[in-house]
């Protein structure tokens, strides 16, 4: 389970987020710190 699967989850996951950005967004600081990346490096997920 790498960060790329909390970034862009399977599309029958999305339907538990309801709003699949939101998730990213949690996420996106959560997995950054662990892979050693600022909260905000470049927002990749766009």
């Amino acid at each position: 389970m790498g960060p790329v699967a909390m970034l862009r989850p399977p599309p029958g996951t999305s339907s538990q987020t309801q709003p699949d950005g939101r998730f990213r967004l949690f996420s996106f600081p959560f997995w950054a710190r662990a892979a050693g990346h600022r909260p905000f490096p470049r927002a990749p997920a766009r």
